[in-house]
């Protein structure tokens, strides 16, 4: 089924809920452009960016000077935001989600487990090597200052994990600007030297989960699974706050988005439902529009056979599903 927990996601069943259950600080549009000021605000209604200065470095061989990289971010979030669980929408928990991926990937806390192989490939995205960027530094960008060190994310502290000495994270800190009970401000400082476009990346990528539900046992730990994994079951949710349990594991994906996740079995029910969440912060526009309106959102999933493709094809053809693949 796939994991949708950002430390360890690995796609596959999982993309199908996310898209309605998670949000992210900005978004690109369909058939975005690629620059960074044409990206669609979501959690974050606008945003003002902080270049390094363009200097020559230190190539021993090669200098030249290094220009256009993104040095930090500023965010203004949106305000009067909920998760699933009623919980607000603010800087503290912005931050929380960022930091909460760079200390699982970095394995900061020491926690992960050898089983805990999808964090490597997050890990290589967000903890680079010292030693192969070091010819590039310049005198504000100091980047040999981490070889040989074991890996410190902010104000977590540094890992003990051999194969981690020597690298550091694409994101420095967040730091909270503006400490609002909704909304806010957050400043994100990077470690990094690359443009915008490609340091944004790490930005709108991140989904922002509920910090209310998952900070006291799931911090420094990855979510697996939709479910099917043990320690990790999936509760009966109906659409009320109360549907979620105030002891053991929460739920998955509990998140802004317009939908709230139900559950996925292909066990027995060969796919998974969410539901309308009625407190989504654009429901009023977007219904406006014609959009939100769906109360319930069925997945179905068919078998990659013969019955399977003709299911499908009849599912089509009839009407039974508006899209099948």
């Amino acid at each position: 089924t796939g994991n949708w927990d950002e430390p360890v996601s690995s796609g596959d069943f999982s993309d199908w809920y996310k898209g309605g259950s998670l949000e992210h600080l900005m978004e690109p549009y369909y058939g975005w452009s690629g620059e960074y000021d044409d990206l669609n605000p979501v959690l974050a209604t606008n945003w003002t960016l902080f270049n390094w200065p363009n200097e020559m470095n230190y190539h021993p061989t090669d200098p030249f000077i290094n220009q256009g990289g993104l040095m930090a971010i500023e965010l203004t979030l949106r305000e009067d935001v909920t998760f699933h669980d009623g919980s607000a929408w603010n800087a503290t928990v912005a931050k929380w989600n960022i930091d909460r991926t760079m200390v699982i990937t970095g394995n900061i806390t020491g926690k992960l487990t050898i089983s805990d192989t999808n964090v490597y490939q997050s890990r290589s995205e967000m903890w680079l090597d010292a030693e192969n960027r070091a010819d590039y530094e310049t005198a504000s960008w100091n980047i040999s200052q981490f070889i040989g060190q074991p890996a410190t994310y902010a104000e977590f502290g540094s890992t003990l994990e051999g194969n981690m000495f020597g690298k550091y994270c694409r994101i420095k800190d967040v730091i909270i600007i503006e400490d609002l009970a909704s909304g806010g401000k957050i400043r994100i400082n990077f470690n990094d030297w690359g443009g915008a476009n490609s340091q944004l990346l790490y930005v709108y990528d991140q989904p922002m989960i509920s910090m209310n539900a998952y900070n006291e046992d799931y911090f420094d730990v990855p979510i697996y699974g939709l479910g099917e994994i043990s320690g990790f079951p999936q509760p009966e949710i109906i659409g009320s706050l109360d549907d979620y349990p105030s002891t053991g594991f929460p739920g998955h994906m509990i998140g802004t988005g317009p939908y709230i996740f139900v559950e996925h079995d292909t066990l027995l029910l060969q796919g998974g439902s969410m539901i309308r969440n009625p407190n989504w912060w654009n429901s009023t526009a977007m219904q406006s529009q014609g959009w939100h309106k769906i109360p319930k959102i069925g997945i179905v999933t068919f078998s990659f056979d013969i019955s399977g493709l003709a299911a499908k094809k009849f599912s089509h053809s009839n009407g039974t599903h508006r899209s099948c693949l």
